[in-house]
């Protein structure tokens, strides 16, 4: 029966690596009791087999020289070779000491264990809202092997092992003087990474790699239409009826400092002029109603960052000011309880479009009448 040979490296320290010519796998390998660096080889047992002999050829100049002869009755062979490209392959014997089986060469690199020198790399950071798909950092040093082998992995608190991702391409200068390595963006979450460069003889260095936000704190200011309907109150209702009132307009200042991956939370202000009016006789009943609330914001994205949900709640105090035929001024100030959710839709960069919905009571700061009317409001808006 033919023997299988199977081929492995087992990892002990730092030192030389073994890379089969029949794929890019490299593992480390060790040192023997006298301090010298080995390999391992390993194959699987073959039936009736008294001893085995394994071959060992370098090749030099072209050609494939013997460098080793061993003769084992074990299945494992522990070798100490210097840096080259060789082959082997395994004769197994019977207990007549007769060739009973020969295996196909195998090849197999050993590469010299450098440790890569990073003395650079840009970027340092990735904001998971640049809308970028993938990323590519370039790192500058010196014995950046072109081979070199390059894993992102995330930082834990609590030392838990993390999943390693795997570039999408690793190229660099003839010289290995740069090593440009391209990750795909997504999974990624806020934190930070540590990014290895292994080279092909087992060192590696780790650099940090975080990964967060554009801006520490988005402010977005935002101005449109917001028409009002009124719903309750003797003030708004009764005086101006359930009328659409489509002379009001808003103004949005808005700042989210707190910024995650499941929500962010922050504020706005948002300043509301509306023009009441209604025929009454002898001319019309008149009203400036003017509302200042600030609100608590959660925001949520969707759509590789470009739609925000926004949900709000808050307060603030509104002034109206009326005019009827033959009477004087008459002003009100009231209390105002308010909340809303809108979208901003980013057609563009920083430009977005400003869509939703609000909702405002009024309490009257001296009779404790209560007025409510609804605003919907569309705008255009700009993230600074």
């Amino acid at each position: 029966m033919r023997t299988l040979i199977t081929t492995t490296l087992r990892t002990v320290l730092l030192a030389l690596a073994i890379g089969f010519a029949t794929g890019t796998a490299f593992a480390q390998q060790g040192t023997n009791e006298e301090g010298k660096m080995t390999q391992t080889i390993t194959w699987s047992r073959a039936a009736n087999a008294f001893f085995y002999e394994v071959e060992i050829e370098r090749q030099t100049d072209g050609s494939m020289m013997q460098v080793a002869t061993h003769r084992t009755e074990d299945v494992t062979l522990a070798v100490s070779l210097p840096p080259g490209m060789y082959r082997y392959r395994i004769l197994t014997y019977n207990m007549l000491s007769r060739v009973a089986n020969t295996s196909e060469w195998t090849g197999f690199r050993i590469y010299a264990a450098i440790l890569p020198v990073i003395e650079r790399f840009t970027p340092s950071s990735y904001a998971v809202d640049s809308l970028q798909k993938q990323f590519t950092i370039t790192f500058s040093g010196s014995d950046l092997s072109l081979e070199a082998v390059a894993v992102l992995k995330k930082q834990t608190r609590d030392d838990r092992p993390s999943e390693e991702i795997a570039p999408l391409s690793v190229e660099g200068t003839v010289a290995a003087e740069t090593l440009n390595v391209t990750f795909s963006s997504e999974g990624l979450t806020t934190g930070t990474y540590d990014i290895i460069i292994t080279n092909p003889g087992g060192l590696s260095s780790t650099v940090e790699f975080k990964v967060g936000f554009l801006k520490k704190v988005d402010i977005t200011i935002s101005a449109g239409y917001a028409p009002i309907i009124p719903f309750t109150g003797a003030t708004l209702k009764d005086s101006y009826g359930e009328t659409f009132n489509p002379l009001s307009f808003y103004a949005r200042f808005t700042a989210i400092p707190f910024k995650r991956l499941w929500g962010s939370i922050g504020a706005e202000l948002t300043p509301m002029y509306t023009r009441l009016e209604k025929p009454v006789v002898d001319g019309s009943l008149t009203g400036n109603l003017i509302t200042a609330n600030l609100n608590a914001v959660y925001q949520k994205w969707f759509l590789d960052y470009t739609l925000a949900l926004n949900i709000k709640a808050g307060g603030g105090i509104a002034f109206l000011s009326q005019q009827a035929p033959y009477a004087d001024t008459a002003n009100s100030l009231f209390y105002s309880i308010s909340a809303g959710a809108g979208v901003q839709w980013y057609f563009r960069k920083n430009l977005f479009a400003d869509i939703g919905i609000n909702y405002n009571h009024l309490i009257d700061s001296i009779d404790s009448g209560q007025n409510n009317f609804a605003a919907g409001f569309i705008g255009v808006g700009w993230r600074l």
